[in-house]
């Protein structure tokens, strides 16, 4: 096939495309925007869908068209969608006109085709478009300004069939529609789309990639790693083509099938306006920006950029500009005076562009980060090193770049992910606010950077743990508690482990930004588990013990735990009045002492007088895998404060197989299965005394293995992550121009 007769779709431009005046036709391309296509097809599904993206090109996607019509290929086999992102030049009415007149072979139902709208600007969003619209096994993207060999889908399935791949990319050759310049070798062909890596079928290894004007991969190994990155891709002010080599990558590193299939081929036009060095010259600034973003990609690379400033750039800028500098003033001239060839001039011209890219590419990231359409940047504030550990390992395993911050927000954090042309670039995560234990001063230094985060369009989220402030009524403490309820306040979103945020937040502008995403499991937080009688004896319990309740006095006020002491006293006399019971001797254990009072007098006096009662003082974290295994039963004895109580202490005994004994307020509700819960009246001391009577009584519950499973901290914040992400991907643009 010539390319004379590959542009038949020209001249159909030329003698059928009218201008669109009419009211009819303008109608009727509303109607097909906003959904209506025409598909005449079978229901089977087939076996390749081919996506072709284009923009204001109406007679190259044309001209493509035609070849796609003359396959040998059997039409009922396959599919073709064209994207149109976003056109201004009638590329979409021209292309449903021409798809809408019947092309059949004989005895054969007429081809598939769909003509779609993306309007968001940008390769990776046109791709993204087609794929959710492909119903083929296999998808292959082609250029739009392309002809495609009659045997193409042929030799593809061949490819598929005798090899087991995963992906197949296939050759592109010349079509030139202008005579090639004496200058442009063989070696500069490259980088206008020619691609011949192998003579003869052949897998590809990590250091070869496809070419992004013919390739194809399995639909469900593209869905599997992921698609295609938005940084990398082609898209307007931005021409970009790194996405590709991203992808052969992900795929290699998935453990994919990748070869290349030189049968397969096609042709790519090539231009007047591609034949000038200052085609190659841009080619070249660009690839070295490209080179520059696909370092981004890395997430630990990008770790490394979280600070990034221009004084931190500088050290990798200035031997690039020195060597920039050297062939702009020295090589060059000294080529020129060598009388070399045009093409060595030329390559040295690229060289001087290309690094000028790098460079520039590393001044912009040095004052912003790029936009990560899918991956937003995290900024996670807490209050110590480990607050949010779990948490901070569930987001990286989703590929977020998360910074931490102890009790601060940098202002060189802030800068870099301001919202760009309008668009949030970065969240700042503010976990646990209650407990970041600020000083007046502090607090209105942090309140400031928080507003100065709102103006430069940085999103804001909080997650609300509970903490032992809440039920405090001490007025020197109200300030953390007016302090947390300011950040909830300036949140745009406030994650809660409760589904009962109406109970919890009575106020409407909380409530309406409460989001409830279940509380993980803890299993596996804890090291190696010492076993009971083991942990019993270390804790300094008797080994004839049968039950010990547990409190973490740290975590409740001083009068909760005295109204502990004293149900946990009365609960004693009820087990002595009785004979089958009297010989029943459990124990209490309190770790910690009360955070509102600066002495424990009347604890240390009630237990003095209880020789059941057993006091730590000091609560050590060295010791937590002790508490769980020695407990029988965790008790949290908060009164009847709405606020009061922390999910990630009950969750925690619950993972380890623990009785969890807890007052019936909006946190706790709904957390646990009743078989691992025992929820009370906190209104009540009588009923907390029979939660305690009750769970003696208690049967003892094990976990399935499936139920252990689903408790594994590192699945359980993996999952946590991920719904979290979904939620922070709604206050970021899910698309852009």
């Amino acid at each position: 096939m010539t390319f004379r007769q590959a542009t038949a779709g020209q001249a159909y431009v030329r003698t059928h495309v009218r201008p669109f005046h009419s009211v009819h036709v303008v109608q009727e391309a509303q109607r097909r925007r906003q959904g209506s296509m025409h598909i005449t097809s079978p229901l089977q599904s087939p076996r390749f869908s081919i996506i072709i993206c284009t923009y204001n090109r109406r007679t190259m996607i044309l001209t493509a068209l035609a070849s796609l019509r003359k396959q040998t290929f059997p039409y009922k086999y396959f599919e073709i969608l064209i994207i149109d992102n976003g056109s201004t030049d009638g590329t979409f009415d021209a292309v449903q006109t021409y798809i809408d007149m019947p092309h059949k072979k004989q005895g054969e139902e007429v081809w598939r085709v769909q003509c779609l709208h993306e309007a968001c600007n940008g390769l990776s969003h046109a791709r993204k478009r087609g794929m959710e619209a492909a119903t083929g096994e296999i998808v292959v993207f082609l250029d739009d300004d392309i002809v495609v060999d009659s045997r193409f889908l042929e030799q593809l399935h061949l490819a598929y069939t005798e090899t087991g791949a995963d992906a197949v990319g296939g050759c592109v050759k010349m079509y030139w529609e202008d005579p090639r310049p004496y200058w442009l070798t063989d070696d500069f062909l490259g980088m206008l789309g020619y691609y011949m890596p192998f003579r003869t079928r052949s897998k590809l290894t990590t250091a070869i990639h496809f070419s992004s004007s013919c390739f194809s991969v399995k639909r469900e190994v593209l869905a599997k790693v992921g698609g295609f990155s938005h940084l990398l891709s082609k898209r307007l002010n931005m021409p970009i083509s790194a996405d590709v080599a991203d992808l052969c990558q992900r795929l290699h590193q998935a453990g994919c099938a990748l070869w290349y299939e030189p049968s397969a081929y096609i042709g790519h036009r090539v231009s007047q306006a591609r034949l000038k060095r200052a085609f190659f010259v841009g080619r070249a600034y660009w690839q070295g920006r490209a080179e520059i973003l696909a370092s981004y990609t890395d997430l630990a690379y990008r770790h490394s950029l979280a600070s990034y400033t221009l004084a931190a750039a500088l050290p990798s800028i200035l031997p690039e500009l020195a060597t920039m500098l050297w062939i702009a003033f020295v090589h060059r001239p000294l080529l020129v005076l060598a009388r070399k060839s045009s093409s060595e001039r030329l390559y040295a011209m690229m060289a001087q562009a290309r690094i000028w890219g790098r460079i520039q590419q590393k001044f912009i990231l040095s004052n912003h980060a790029p936009i990560m359409m899918d991956l937003p940047a995290v900024l996670l504030v807490q209050g110590s090193k480990d607050d949010a550990s779990l948490l901070e390992q569930g987001l990286t395993a989703q590929s977020v770049l998360c910074t931490t911050s102890i009790a601060d927000i940098p202002l060189a954090w802030l800068w870099r992910h301001r919202a760009y042309q309008e668009r949030a670039v970065g969240i700042i995560h503010l976990y646990h606010p209650g407990a970041l234990g600020l000083n007046s001063r502090q607090r209105q230094r942090l309140l400031f950077r928080l507003q100065l985060a709102r103006c430069l369009g940085v999103r804001i989220v909080s997650t609300d743990t509970g903490g032992w402030w809440q039920s405090v009524c001490n007025l020197r403490f109200s300030a953390r508690r007016h302090f947390e309820h300011t950040f909830f306040t300036c949140s745009d979103v406030v994650y809660t482990f409760t589904p009962h945020i109406e109970q919890l937040y009575p106020e409407q502008r909380l409530r309406s930004r409460a989001y409830y995403i279940p509380h993980p499991g803890m299993r596996g937080t804890l090291l190696k588990r010492p076993g009971s009688s083991q942990a019993r004896v270390q804790l300094g319990f008797p080994l004839s013990t049968e039950f010990i309740y547990l409190c973490f006095a740290d975590m409740h006020t001083e009068r909760e735990v005295l109204s502990l002491i004293d149900a946990f006293s009365e609960m004693r006399t009820i087990l002595f009045q009785k004979e089958e019971t009297a010989d029943l001797e459990p124990r209490l254990a309190l770790i910690g002492t009360p955070r509102d009072k600066v002495n424990t007098q009347k604890i240390l006096k009630r237990a003095a007088t209880n020789s059941a009662i057993h006091l730590f003082l000091q609560r050590r974290d060295e010791d937590m895998l002790a508490y769980v295994e020695a407990a029988n039963a965790v008790v949290l004895p908060y009164f009847a404060t709405r606020m009061a109580g922390v999910p990630e202490l009950a969750m925690l005994f619950y993972s380890y197989e623990r009785l969890v004994i807890a007052a019936d307020l909006p946190r706790f509700q709904d957390l646990l299965p009743p078989h691992a819960c025992l929820l009370y009246d906190p209104n009540s001391r009588s009923a907390l005394v029979r939660a305690l009577l009750t769970a003696l009584r208690h049967k003892e519950y094990r976990h399935s293995s499936k139920e252990a499973a689903a408790l594994d901290s590192g699945y359980g914040w993996q999952l946590y992550a991920q719904r979290l992400l979904e939620s922070y991907k709604t206050l970021l643009p899910t698309k852009t121009g």
